[in-house]
């Protein structure tokens, strides 16, 4: 029990028996990035400070770009991304993409196989990406090494998290001692605990030196830079120990290390393995997957190789930029593979191997591309009209590939990193508006589209969306991924061809048949109409319309993709046509076709 009253302004928690006297000094805290807002440490508290916490922080943090208002910055972002228009949007609640530091620093740093994790959180914040979010994005059960600290509203309105963190500490290692397992544990904050100032960096350092602590700062920082500001923390913090400390040399220059994969992270087990063959096909030497397929033990490895490939664009490259090594991008599409590559080979003296492996996928792995390229569907391919919205790793490279190597006619791309607070509603009027046939994006996307009933192909390109990508065929990059991505937009295709194909509708009266609305579509090139749809109205639906009427056909007709105009043409005339037959009219009127319209789109 504490010797002083825990609601006394006198209460010091690391004077109490449990933790014995409050040493005379106490090593720096070593959790404070650079160039960041405050963490909320309180150097003559240490651990719960009320003067500055998660929301004060973020309030300076604003304040640094001058006093905006929420519904302000709202429009500010909508501008950025839709112009003009985007200052009309209504302010609306906005849908996220992309969630916070904390999470980011939960999915990079528990995939390294000797760290033990305890977040100081409630049970609800651990078990959201410990055992829901982790099953659709990697495909697994839970995440073993995950542990909470199980904060409640007493210990965030009253007593603060120290002895919960604490408690879980003593639980954990000895957990771990019993299966006799030596792992590096590490503490990390949540947004709750970050709300009340919690900072446990001298309370561990007194009683559990060997644990490290990392504050993520959930309130400021998004998923990426979460992962970015672990990922480097880590490796500074390993430096620091002695163990860390050895002096380490490149091994052979033909060493390289892999940075950035990690758990919830879309198509990373197939995009990863891609970028292995590339590495192995170009004469490298693959020396270690940081952090996934890493050990703390282990991270000496880091300062080993000769050349880092950074998977992501979204985070990584401050922990190359820190290794002081040569450092390239994991790559995209035929070009941009080929020049990784050559630039690999060139940075590891072997490119000579580097170019006959060129050579040799260029007559196997992308041979399948080429027989695809050279079928029936060629000609659609430059009249099909892309849309992608996903993170700026995948969105910079699929519209590499799709618009300038493919020549798909690529419409809105939006960077996730550069916009995440992408106003839904805007963008949902703006595929309306574009109409693309296909949609590369998240769930968000995909709902969009349904909302809005437009006629498009939905493709997975970003998370959050339930998708499961564990198996090593479905890579987006490299070589390997330009076939796959082929393949799949060729596949696609078919699909948006078939929907527009008439076909009778079973159980209508007299099984008359009906053309069926388009679901998608994207303009056949060689078969583009010169005359209006309007042209020959009278003489194909044998019954007289009037010119107002064949404007308003004209007008909607040319909302259609190309490939569904027939079909959607022949039923509006259709539809049209039985409407002013059943008012007893003489002819088509603009009335009688708006008054269909509904049936068409549905």
């Amino acid at each position: 029990m504490p010797k002083s009253d825990t609601f006394s302004t006198d209460f010091d928690p690391l004077a109490d028996e449990d933790f014995g006297s409050l040493p005379p000094k106490l090593a720096t805290p070593s959790n404070q990035r650079s160039k960041r807002a405050s963490s909320g440490l309180d150097d003559e508290i240490g651990f719960e400070s009320s003067i500055q916490n998660g929301f004060t922080r973020r309030r300076n943090v604003a304040k640094l770009d001058g006093e905006t208002s929420e519904r302000e910055r709202i429009r500010r972002m909508a501008e950025n991304v839709f112009g003009e228009e985007g200052l009309k949007a209504p302010n609306i609640p906005l849908d996220t993409p992309v969630s916070n530091g904390y999470w980011g620093a939960v999915f990079a740093l528990t995939c390294i196989k000797d760290v033990e994790m305890i977040v100081d959180a409630p049970v609800g914040c651990y078990s959201l990406p410990a055992t829901a979010t982790i099953n659709y994005t990697d495909a697994l059960p839970e995440l073993e090494n995950l542990a909470s600290s199980n904060i409640t509203e007493i210990e965030v309105t009253l007593d603060g998290t120290t002895r919960k963190v604490l408690d879980a500490v003593r639980r954990i290692k000895a957990r771990e001692a019993a299966k006799g397992h030596k792992k590096q544990l590490i503490v990390v904050s949540s947004q709750e605990s970050e709300l009340i100032g919690a900072d446990h960096v001298r309370s561990l350092q007194h009683k559990h030196p060997d644990a490290l602590y990392f504050t993520s700062h959930a309130f400021e920082e998004d998923e990426w830079q979460g992962r970015d500001a672990a990922l480097l923390w880590l490796y500074q913090e390993r430096k620091k120990r002695p163990e860390g400390q050895k002096e380490v040399s490149v091994k052979s220059p033909t060493t390289i290390n892999i940075i950035g994969p990690s758990y919830s992270c879309f198509n990373s087990y197939a995009d990863l393995h891609e970028l292995k063959r590339l590495v192995r096909g170009a004469g490298g030497e693959l020396h270690f997957v940081f952090p996934f397929e890493a050990a703390y033990a282990d991270m000496d490895r880091l300062d080993e190789s000769a050349v880092n490939v950074v998977m992501y664009r979204e985070f990584g490259e401050t922990l190359a930029k820190e290794l002081g090594k040569p450092y390239l991008f994991a790559p995209f599409g035929m070009q941009g593979t080929t020049k990784f590559i050559l630039e690999l080979g060139r940075l590891m003296g072997t490119e000579e191997q580097a170019k006959a492996f060129v050579k040799k996928e260029k007559k196997e792995t992308l041979l399948p591309l080429w027989d695809i390229w050279l079928g029936a569907p060629q000609d659609f391919y430059s009249t099909c009209k892309v849309a992608i919205i996903a993170n700026e790793s995948y969105a910079q490279g699929l519209k590499q590939f799709l618009g300038e190597e493919l020549g798909l006619a690529v419409g809105t791309v939006i960077s996730r990193q550069r916009s995440n607070d992408t106003n839904n509603y805007m963008l949902r009027n703006h595929l309306a508006k574009e109409r693309p046939t296909f949609v590369m994006g998240s769930m968000n996307e995909r709902i969009y589209i349904a909302e809005a009933n437009i006629p498009a192909k939905f493709l997975p390109a970003s998370l959050p969306i339930p998708l499961i990508t564990r198996s090593v065929g479905t890579p987006y990059m490299g070589y390997r991924g330009a076939v796959y991505l082929m393949q799949t937009i060729t596949n696609a295709l078919f699909d948006v061809l078939f929907d527009v194909l008439p076909r009778e509708r079973r159980g209508t009266a007299a099984g008359r048949s009906e053309s069926v609305a388009s679901q998608a579509g994207g303009p056949p090139a060689a078969t583009t109409p010169t005359a209006k749809p309007s042209a020959d109205l009278d003489e194909v639906s044998g019954f007289p319309w009037s010119a107002d009427a064949k404007a308003v056909f004209d007008q909607l007709i040319e909302k259609v993709p190309w490939v569904a105009r027939i079909s959607a043409s022949d039923k509006l005339r259709n539809a049209a046509v039985r409407e002013t037959r059943s008012n007893n009219l003489s002819e088509v009127t603009p009335q009688m076709v708006l008054k269909v319209l509904p049936q068409i789109m549905m």
